[in-house]
């Protein structure tokens, strides 16, 4: 028989195991909570993109953008509907690159516009970037994400990155596709240059 300092000291670790237990127990589920709600922010992140891509603001710049590359390069100087796009895609760039998007997503949801459309806006990129004194760091993020996005499609259909990429046969195809996108310009959206000079 146990004595009662016994007794006390064996329910003192009964009630030390199963406050450990407790604990463990609500971190875990505490762990799983934040998981699922990471989860759900992904899904919701990438829907608000989606429905920003396609909203009629963009699809007029879009319009308006791949109508100016169809004609040939983009005159020096600012142009609101390819800084519109550039900038949509370094925003993806950067969910991606910080892990609040994940590559699969952005390449479900963008890879098709977003690797026509880098392949198609190079030239302005470089142009954007000596008009900046060579800064590399402008619109890096979509470089970035343009660089992920075609590795993630060359691993999906299982062929080289060379063969992933788009051709400009296949950018001039998807410009003229974006083409017939028109829609009349929304509310407040500038039609005239800015002085980004992007």
């Amino acid at each position: 028989m146990l004595s009662p300092e016994a007794w006390t000291a064996l329910a003192a670790w009964v009630t030390a195991l199963a406050t450990i237990v407790l604990v463990w127990f609500t971190l875990m589920a505490v762990r799983w909570q934040a998981k699922e709600q990471r989860a759900l922010h992904a899904v919701d992140l990438a829907l608000r993109l989606s429905d920003r891509f396609t909203s009629a603001e963009m699809r007029w710049h879009r319009q308006q953008l791949s109508t100016m590359l169809i004609q040939g390069p983009l005159p020096a100087g600012a142009n609101e509907s390819s800084r519109r796009i550039l900038d949509f895609f370094d925003t993806i760039g950067v969910l991606v690159g910080n892990g609040m998007l994940s590559t699969e997503s952005a390449w479900s949801d963008f890879w098709w516009d977003a690797g026509h459309y880098h392949e198609a806006l190079a030239p302005r990129i470089l142009w954007i970037r000596a008009q900046h004194g060579n800064d590399p760091t402008l619109h890096s993020d979509f470089d970035d994400l343009f660089r992920r996005l075609l590795e993630y499609e060359s691993t999906m259909r299982k062929i080289p990155v060379a063969q992933a990429q788009p051709t400009p046969a296949a950018v001039t195809a998807f410009l003229q596709s974006e083409t017939a996108l028109a829609v009349a310009p929304p509310l407040g959206v500038s039609t005239t240059a800015t002085s980004s000079g992007r």
